[in-house]
């Protein structure tokens, strides 16, 4: 990590580093790197309290800050450069009563000083809240009003950070504007002519080359591709069992990850929705003795 730290005043409040001993991780858990493989690891540091299973983390786009949500309510930020904490966005939910917060997301760094330095979390009573990670307070918020429940499990942003996109329960993708936290769009089968998810929704992501363009995917194994202009889903590719925040972009092809013991890893075409590969996930290296590693 050689980036430079600029927001001294948010570093003010950093703990110092003590030298301390990490717990060991469970040998099934630890990193192992493959003699050919083109990676190098440098430092481990363990972010946050080991007996409280985080959510969803994320790093922001200047590799500044990094965020996790936790299962006691807890939304955090650390230093990436060496694991020291820095502030607490959130009370567990014993002491606020809040809602458990479930994913994050960073806004995309941009030009503009009015966009740096924003977290977005959605939480299980479907309401996305904004932080200024700098000051530790809420910015604004989407309250969710609709009658049934909806859990919100993930949430991104378009390339230029104008509007984010959030999914979740009830299996409907939602568009929100950012500067406003209004819904802009709700992908609407009965509007664009295709049939949408028909369960659980795990994974959304805009397509960085056309913000227009989403994709979408859960339990129903099903991916479904949304188009804002039609306002709604224009067409879908069957064959991936999303459970996580496992999807994502690249020019056409589209990579989706599985919760399964094998085909977990795969690419797609998005013009003509047809599989362009499988990707050998279990691999015949340090894995091959194991059990089969599913994705989430």
């Amino acid at each position: 990590f050689t980036k430079q730290i600029t927001n001294l005043k948010m570093f003010d409040e950093l703990e110092e580093n003590k030298e301390e001993d990490l717990p060991e991780l469970s040998d099934e858990y630890k990193l192992e790197i493959e003699e050919s493989a083109n990676v190098n690891v440098f430092k481990r540091s363990i972010m946050g309290d080991i007996e409280v299973p985080c959510l969803s983390a994320a790093i922001d786009g200047m590799d500044q800050y990094v965020a996790g949500c936790y299962s006691n309510g807890e939304v955090k930020v650390f230093d990436p450069h060496g694991g020291g904490y820095i502030k607490n966005l959130r009370e567990t939910t014993e002491a606020s009563g809040l809602p458990l917060t479930s994913v994050i997301k960073w806004r995309p760094y941009s030009e503009s000083k009015e966009s740096e330095n924003y977290l977005i979390g959605g939480d299980n009573a479907g309401n996305i809240t904004k932080y200024d990670v700098i000051d530790g307070s809420i910015a604004d918020q989407a309250q969710w009003k609709g009658k049934e429940e909806n859990k919100i499990y993930s949430l991104d942003y378009s390339k230029n950070g104008r509007q984010f996109a959030a999914a979740g329960y009830d299996g409907v993708v939602r568009v929100y504007d950012d500067i406003t936290m209004k819904m802009t769009h709700e992908s609407d089968p009965f509007k664009s002519g295709h049939g949408g998810h028909s369960n659980r929704v795990f994974a959304v992501k805009f397509n960085k080359e056309d913000s227009n363009i989403l994709i979408s995917g859960g339990w129903d194994n099903s991916i479904i591709i949304h188009d804002l202009r039609e306002k709604g889903p224009v067409n879908a590719i069957l064959g991936a069992y999303i459970c996580g925040e496992a999807l994502d972009f690249n020019g056409d092809k589209i990579l989706s990850g599985s919760n399964r013991k094998e085909k977990q890893l795969q690419l797609w075409s998005l013009e003509t929705t047809k599989l362009i590969n499988t990707i050998d996930w279990n691999g015949e290296g340090i894995f091959k003795d194991r059990e089969h590693c599913r994705i989430y």
